[in-house]
């Protein structure tokens, strides 16, 4: 069984790694999306789909490798 220490730890790198890829695709996409024109729409919906592509596989290898 783990201790509370290392669920501490599992939680901090959680939300480190989910801090830092949020920073990055907000560098990315960053004023994308701004204009009302059809490839802004696209856009936004790329960022979208990444985050909940990267949200998914995240929990999921979270769950195959524990």
């Amino acid at each position: 069984m783990r201790s509370d220490s290392s669920c501490f730890a599992c939680v901090t790198l959680q939300f480190v790694q989910m801090a830092l890829v949020a920073v990055v695709t907000g560098m990315f996409w960053f004023q994308r999306g701004q204009d009302y024109t059809l490839q802004g729409a696209a856009d936004t919906l790329g960022l979208l789909f990444f985050e909940c592509l990267f949200a998914s596989f995240q929990a999921l290898f979270a769950a195959l490798f524990t």
